[in-house]
C-alpha cells in the first residue's frame, strides 16, 4: 500500500511542477500574484482555469487511500502538503476570478456578446 500511495503521489508532484513550469503565476510569492494576475492575457486567464481544476481533481483523488493513511504518519504530512497545494490553487483562482471580474465589459464586447 505504502508503495501505491507513494507513487500516485510522485505523479502528482510531477503533474504540479510541469503546471507550476507552464503556468508563471503559479511560481509567484503570494503578494505579487495579483500583479502577475493583471499581466496575463484574457485567453490565459480563462485557459489556465481547466488546469487548475485538474489539479484539484488530482489532490482529491490522493484522498481515496485516507482510511490507509490515517493509521499512520503519513496521513498528516501527506494532508499537509496537499492542503498547501491546495490553498495555493484556491489563491491564483481568486486572482484569476478577480481579474476575470475587473476585465468582464472588454470580454462581452471582444467576444461579441
Amino acid at each position: 500500500m505504502y508503495a501505491e500511495i507513494t507513487q500516485m503521489y510522485c505523479n502528482y508532484l510531477k503533474f504540479v511542477l510541469k503546471l507550476s513550469l507552464k503556468i508563471k503565476i503559479l511560481q509567484c510569492e503570494r503578494n505579487k500574484m495579483k500583479d502577475e494576475a493583471i499581466i496575463t492575457s484574457n485567453t490565459n486567464l480563462l485557459d489556465h482555469q481547466k488546469y487548475f481544476d485538474l489539479a484539484i481533481s488530482k489532490i482529491n483523488e490522493q484522498f481515496r487511500n485516507a482510511a490507509f493513511c490515517k493509521q499512520t504518519r503519513l496521513f498528516s504530512n501527506l494532508v499537509f502538503m496537499l492542503l498547501k497545494d491546495l490553498f495555493k490553487i484556491y489563491k491564483v483562482l481568486e486572482c484569476y476570478n478577480m481579474e476575470v471580474l475587473e476585465r468582464f465589459s472588454s470580454l462581452t464586447v471582444e467576444g461579441g456578446g
